[in-house]
């Protein structure tokens, strides 16, 4: 795919292209992150042909810009339970191999326009339709997801909203209580999502000033509901 580059008053015309990492890349993939080591693990499990995990170059003029990693996604059914997802997926129309993890995404600021299309090709060359990344509160460290391009990952994919919750009474319900891996409790985490719809849609920036006066339930409830917006970019 072809995009058109501003760069102050020079313009020039730059080929995107996505492809495979290959074990020649490691030194470019280093420099273009300083706490690399999650991401070389990772990497090293994808040369060792470790069937749950693919991983992508993005490349312009011969020159790697950026990388991200994507695993096969094992929380379906968590996610189904736990997270407003239908809003955007009709299960039905997707294999379970289609739904992948975004564990880690790095892309030079310069080309951080890019993100989405580097996405796009990701699904493209998976065979996925749907990708998920999860934020973790600052207590919870995990490695194995991390976005070192943040505001590019974020900018790109839609926030899900949190569903309200059952609290099951379980030793009562027996063997008709719901299955282990709904009401298992995991670390809380804010899931973002995108899919091959969302890829063809842009959203609309607000560089407005917004000012909420007040610390009320109703202008927390107001934040919450631009937050979650998934047509805004605020």
């Amino acid at each position: 795919m072809s995009r058109r580059v501003m760069n102050g008053r020079v313009t020039a015309n730059r080929t995107l292209e996505v492809r495979v990492v290959v074990s020649e890349d490691k030194s470019a993939i280093k420099g273009l992150v300083s706490q690399h080591e999650a991401l070389m693990e990772d990497l090293e499990l994808f040369f060792h042909r470790d069937p749950g995990i693919q991983a992508f170059v993005a490349q312009v003029e011969g020159q790697i810009i950026g990388v991200l990693v994507i695993k096969d996604e094992q929380d379906i059914e968590y996610i189904r339970a736990n997270y407003d997802i239908e809003n955007f997926v009709y299960f039905s129309q997707h294999q379970r191999e289609e739904h992948g993890r975004l564990c880690q995404f790095t892309l030079n600021p310069i080309f951080q326009h890019y993100a989405k299309h580097f996405l796009k090709e990701a699904l493209r060359l998976t065979y996925k339709s749907c990708l998920y990344y999860c934020i973790y509160p600052s207590y919870h460290s995990d490695k194995s997801v991390c976005a070192h391009s943040l505001t590019a990952v974020l900018s790109s994919m839609v926030p899900v909203h949190p569903r309200c919750q059952i609290i099951y009474p379980l030793e009562e319900l027996g063997f008709n209580a719901p299955s282990s891996v709904i009401t298992t409790e995991q670390v809380p985490y804010a899931l973002n999502h995108i899919n091959r719809k969302l890829t063809m849609e842009n959203k609309v920036n607000i560089n407005a000033k917004i000012v909420v006066v007040g610390a009320s339930d109703t202008g927390l409830a107001f934040l919450e509901a631009l937050t979650f917006w998934f047509y805004l970019f605020i």
